[in-house]
């Protein structure tokens, strides 16, 4: 994939981590929190997918922040890109 997200290539991304990275780069441009169930929706993967994937750009790539749980209702936490360096 050779995309580029708020000016980071994500082209070293395997594909289903590049589309959810994309999802959380398009939902936080468009000022919409990126909740995991939205971001799954973006993505065009499943919910357990997309939480799985968030969880490695996270922890292994440091590319996307957890931030906190939410507000009410409870769509579970909300996801945004690390800034950049």
């Amino acid at each position: 994939m050779s995309e580029m997200a708020r000016g980071r290539d994500v082209m070293d991304l395997p594909d289903d981590h590049a589309r959810v990275f994309e999802a959380v780069s398009r939902l936080e441009t468009a000022g919409e929190p990126a909740y995991p169930q939205r971001v799954a929706e973006v993505a065009g993967c499943d919910l357990g997918r997309a939480k799985e994937v968030l969880s490695d750009l996270v922890n292994d790539y440091d590319l996307v922040t957890r931030v906190g749980e939410a507000d009410t209702p409870d769509f579970g936490p909300r996801y945004v890109l690390q800034p950049e360096d």
